[in-house]
């Protein structure tokens, strides 16, 4: 029911009804806003049709119809209103999640028309009910980025410009961040981590002079500090293990190398892999944010696949997994028997090779 309340579904089953319904209903959505202090949801919609129904159904009023003029004007604007949404019909069921702009930021708080579209200027805060417009809301500013990006979406706001009725996608007044100056709005920019220290700042710059450096997160290092291996320099492993991997319904067997990420959210492989298990998956689109930046890919979902160490029999269940064209890591941050014999616990762990 959640995605049925959103206003950008509502806005296409509404453009359904017919024209004085459409019109009722503007009233009644505002009447609502106005008394209740929120928005419409899709059962106040389902209400609002039955009793339209149970009032043409009416015996004695239901069949009274208006004057001709009237009904021509009617019939008038319906054309119009028909002609407009086959022009933008090939983008209302556009789906993003992508980021967004705030080029007129102060803008829209000087809206005088209370129209549902323009709710996240409006007063009361459409987060926490206070005085005050959705931009100015401390609270809203203190959560979690993901938890800003759930609550902008499930009240139908564009990703862009915070305005109901349209997806990002088709935005075409993106607000401009007064933090960073990037195309989305303040609220959404993420903060990163000032307090680095200067020891970590200036080995940052000097990575960032060499064009042929990769950096990648190590979850196990190997340098001179944390083991006695001569010669181990900088050189860092990862959490990469050899696997066999399948479909659930099938049986073909696939050796790879599995990368055990806890900083990931989701579990991705690449785009080669699922051509080996011979699998095509459904389209999807993903937001990846990183520590740097937050961008929207194109990808796959692919269901139920079945994983299991190079020396196991028990097969673990991945219900989702997504697609990617490449994973950031080399063969050499996969680690070597060599390697982990250097730390005492892992003595005992023997490491397979494929």
């Amino acid at each position: 029911m959640e995605e049925l309340d959103n206003p950008t579904n509502m806005r296409v089953i509404v453009s359904k009804l017919p024209y004085k319904f459409i019109e009722r209903w503007k009233v009644l959505a505002f009447k609502i806003q106005e008394r209740s202090q929120r928005r419409v949801r899709f059962k106040d919609l389902v209400d609002f049709v039955d009793k339209q129904a149970k009032i043409l159904a009416d015996p004695l009023f239901g069949d009274l119809q208006g004057s001709a003029a009237e009904a021509k004007s009617r019939n008038v604007l319906q054309m119009e209103k028909n002609t407009r949404s086959e022009r933008i019909k090939g983008s209302i069921f556009a789906t993003s999640v992508a980021t967004s702009t705030e080029e007129d930021h102060c803008k829209p708080l000087t809206v005088n028309s209370r129209t549902s579209s323009n709710v996240a200027f409006m007063k009361p805060c459409l987060f926490c009910k206070r005085d005050h417009a959705l931009l100015e809301c401390h609270q809203i500013a203190e959560k979690a980025h993901k938890d800003k990006v759930d609550f902008i979406w499930k009240s139908g706001l564009c990703f862009g410009c915070l305005v109901q009725g349209h997806v990002s996608k088709d935005c075409k007044k993106r607000m401009t961040c007064q933090t960073c100056s990037e195309r989305h709005p303040s609220l959404l920019h993420i903060h990163r981590m000032d307090n680095v220290s200067n020891h970590a700042r200036a080995e940052s710059q000097e990575v960032a002079r060499s064009d042929s450096t990769v950096v990648s997160s190590a979850l196990v290092s190997l340098n001179q500090e944390t083991t006695t291996c001569e010669g181990a320099g900088d050189r860092c492993v990862l959490a990469i293990l050899p696997v066999y991997i399948k479909a659930k319904t099938g049986s073909k067997l696939v050796k790879t190398y599995a990368f055990v990420d806890p900083g990931s959210s989701a579990t991705f492989c690449t785009d080669s892999l699922a051509r080996q298990l011979n699998l095509q998956g459904k389209g999807a689109q993903l937001v990846l944010t990183t520590m740097s930046s937050t961008k929207q890919v194109k990808s796959s979902l692919l269901r139920d696949l079945e994983v299991c160490g190079i020396k196991e029999e028990k097969f673990i269940s991945l219900k989702k997994v997504f697609t990617q064209k490449s994973i950031p890591v080399t063969k050499d941050h996969i680690p070597l028997q060599k390697d982990i014999e250097k730390w005492p616990h892992l003595l005992e762990v023997e490491l397979p090779c494929i």
